[in-house]
């Protein structure tokens, strides 16, 4: 849990051992907050003005910044996935 004052700039973090993915997966940040779910990344395109990622899966890194947050936009539980190419698995 992370808390962030309205019009600040955030990265959230996401780590991961890059020779253990057995497959090519595609990677995505999702968002959940009391209304809807909603991904703001799929792999390296970002799906809203205020959001970039830092896509680098060789190096083990899947960050999401978010630019100028906002309570109605931000709030809610970011999660970075994985979802392993023809499995269907996270």
């Amino acid at each position: 849990m992370r808390d962030v004052i309205e019009g600040d700039n955030v990265t959230l973090e996401c780590r991961f051992v890059p020779h253990l993915l057995t497959r090519e997966p595609t990677f995505y940040w999702s968002r959940t907050n009391r209304n809807e779910k909603d991904n703001v990344a799929i792999g390296d395109q970002p799906l809203g003005q205020n959001y970039a990622v830092d896509y680098r899966p060789n190096e083990g890194r899947y960050d999401l910044r978010i630019r100028n947050s906002t309570y109605d936009r931000d709030n809610g539980q970011f999660e970075c996935r994985l979802k392993e190419t023809g499995s269907g698995e996270d």
